[in-house]
């Protein structure tokens, strides 16, 4: 599913020994290489450090960034105009390579604001998950 990984559906080895370099962190970036765009959306997503260890698997990449702010930069790949980047839509097995990837510019305003607009993001998608109908029990009648 896209924007989010169905850990339930993963396989799980009993180590991770001898695949260290395969090993994603916290806030990584995955990105599905082959078929990247589905019906319900783009496939990417930040890995939670809830579900470590997990191993990268084949046809993925791994998205760490150095001098930006990783949720910016996972924003920057949903929102902005990465689809259009890529500019796969004649194949009938869409593919994103590396260069697709390396190749992607974005607008990028000082680490403060990134930090800034991660933390904003970040909130405003917490928000999605309160229910709407408690938080209207919970205004209304301050204003009646």
């Amino acid at each position: 599913m896209p924007q989010r990984i169905e850990w339930d559906s993963c396989v799980h080895w009993a180590t991770t020994k001898g695949y260290e370099e395969y090993l994603l962190a916290k806030d990584d970036i995955v990105m599905a290489l082959d078929r990247p765009w589905i019906t319900e959306g783009f496939k990417i997503a930040l890995v939670d450090g809830e579900h470590l260890p997990a191993l990268l698997i084949q046809r993925t990449a791994r998205i760490r960034a150095t001098d930006i702010n990783q949720k910016y930069l996972y924003h920057c790949f949903i929102n902005g105009g990465f689809d259009k980047h890529t500019n796969i839509t004649g194949s009938l097995v869409p593919h994103i390579s590396a260069k697709d990837i390396k190749s992607f510019e974005i607008m990028l305003p000082p680490i403060d604001l990134q930090q800034q607009f991660a933390a904003f993001v970040e909130q405003t998608d917490k928000s999605k998950f309160v229910d709407t109908g408690t938080r209207l029990v919970n205004v209304l009648p301050a204003r009646i």
